[in-house]
C-alpha cells in the first residue's frame, strides 16, 4: 500500500491571493516525498481552471511530461460533482458533462487507474426513490465504467457518502450506507467499477468502519484520507479529528486492499503559511506512513 496525495493538498494561499498550480502542488509534494499523485478533477473544473480551457488537452499531457521529470506518478483522479442522475436539474449539464468528459480524457493521459465518482439521487414527485436512484445510477455509471477504460484507466470506484456534508453532497444518497454502497456496485457487476472509502464521510455515518470494509472487501480499489471529529466533512490531516486509525488501519491489510493511500486533506494546511508549506508537507507524509505501519502490524 502506497502513500499518495490528492493535487488538492496545497490549493490556495493563506491570503487566498492565488490559487496554487497542479505543477507547483507536484513539485512541492514530491519535495517533500510524495511519490504518487490524485488528479482532483473538482478544483480544475471550476471557472478560469485548467480544465474549462480550451488547451485543457495540452495541459494534461504537460502535467503528466511534468511528473516523469519529477519521477512521480498518477494513480487516482476524481470527477467533477453533480447529480448524474437529475440531469433536468442540473444547471448546464451539457457543460458540466463535458466537463466530465475531459477529466476522464486527462485522467488516461496522466496514467490513472481509478477515477473516483460520486452516485446521484432520483426523486419522484419531489421525494426520494431508492428504486429509480439505484436504476439510473446503474445506468449512467455502466456507461461511464465503459468510457474509462476506453480512456485508458481501469474503471470508476463510487465514493461512499454521508447524507449531508455541508457543501455539494446529494442528499439522501444510496451511498450513505455501506449496505446501499454494495448493493449499487454488485448491481453494476464489472471488473471496471469498485468503492472508493472515504474514512471522513464514514466518521459522519456512525456506521463501524472496521466492520463496514470487511463487508466492501475486495470491491475497495480507492482510498480518500481525511479525518474530522463526527459532525462535519472536515478534510484535515489525520489524527486530528476522532477517526480511530489504530482499529481501522489493520482492515485494509486484512481485506487484501492492493490499492493505494490517498490524502484528501485539502483544509489541512489552507490557512498555514508558504513559509511552512514543506515542514507541513513533511509532517502529512511522516503521518500517512505511520499510518501504514499500523496497517502492517498485523
Amino acid at each position: 500500500m502506497k502513500l499518495s496525495t490528492s493535487t488538492n493538498l496545497i490549493y490556495t494561499r493563506r491570503d487566498r491571493s492565488e490559487v496554487i498550480s497542479v505543477s507547483a502542488a507536484m513539485s512541492m509534494g514530491a519535495q517533500a516525498g510524495f511519490d504518487t499523485f490524485d488528479l482532483n478533477g473538482c478544483d480544475n473544473t471550476n471557472p478560469g481552471h485548467a480544465l474549462v480551457q480550451d488547451d485543457w488537452h495540452r495541459w494534461a499531457k504537460a502535467i503528466h511530461r511534468h511528473a516523469q521529470g519529477l519521477g512521480v506518478t498518477f494513480s487516482q483522479s476524481h470527477l467533477p460533482i453533480y447529480n448524474i442522475c437529475a440531469p433536468d436539474t442540473v444547471e448546464n449539464w451539457g457543460w458540466k458533462e463535458e466537463l466530465s468528459r475531459r477529466t476522464l480524457e486527462a485522467s488516461g493521459i496522466v496514467g490513472v487507474k481509478w477515477v473516483v465518482v460520486h452516485a446521484g439521487t432520483a426523486f419522484s414527485n419531489g421525494l426520494y426513490d431508492r428504486k429509480k436512484t439505484l436504476d439510473q445510477n446503474a445506468e449512467y455509471l455502466s456507461s461511464l465504467a465503459s468510457r474509462a477504460v476506453a480512456a485508458g484507466c481501469e474503471g470508476i470506484a463510487v465514493e461512499n457518502m454521508p447524507q449531508a456534508s455541508g457543501g455539494r453532497s446529494l442528499n439522501p444518497m444510496i451511498c450513505a450506507t455501506t449496505d446501499g454502497l454494495i448493493e449499487l456496485v454488485d448491481t453494476l457487476n464489472s471488473p471496471h467499477v469498485g468503492i472508493c472509502w472515504d474514512f471522513g464521510h464514514a466518521n459522519l455515518t456512525r456506521e463501524s468502519q472496521p466492520d463496514s470494509l470487511r463487508r466492501v472487501g475486495k470491491r475497495l480499489k480507492a482510498t480518500h484520507v481525511q479525518d474530522n471529529m463526527g459532525t462535519s466533512d472536515e478534510h484535515t490531516l489525520p489524527f486530528r479529528g476522532n477517526i480511530p486509525w489504530e482499529e481501522i488501519m489493520p482492515v485494509l491489510v486484512e481485506i487484501g486492499y492492493q490499492g493505494d493511500f490517498t490524502y484528501e486533506i485539502q483544509n489541512y494546511l489552507k490557512d498555514v503559511p508558504p513559509q511552512l508549506y514543506l515542514s507541513a508537507l513533511a509532517l502529512a507524509r511522516q503521518t500517512g506512513e505511520h499510518l501504514i505501519t499500523l496497517a502492517e502490524k498485523q
